[in-house]
């Protein structure tokens, strides 16, 4: 199966696809932090939630999310392109 991205191309699914969607929804109107991300994902997760180190590489991977700040600054604030 494949998602399609924002400019019209698809994406093969990963096993990322779920956490990417609710990483979508948190980040659509707003520029969220990593720990202010971890907390809400803490929240609304039912299972076990993913671990820092896991979101932070999606976030990193994915075309469609950003890091507002620089790499060398605290905290790391992300938002969607």
């Amino acid at each position: 199966m494949s998602a399609k991205l924002v400019d019209g191309t698809l994406r093969r699914r990963s096993k990322h696809t779920r956490l990417v969607k609710r990483l979508n929804e948190l980040l659509s109107d707003d520029v969220l932090s990593t720990k202010e991300i971890m907390d809400n994902l803490n929240k609304t997760w039912k299972n076990s939630s993913p671990s820092q180190q896991r979101v932070v590489n999606i976030l990193t991977r994915y075309p469609e999310f950003i890091r507002i700040n620089s790499r060398k600054e605290r905290p790391a604030l992300w938002g969607l392109r």
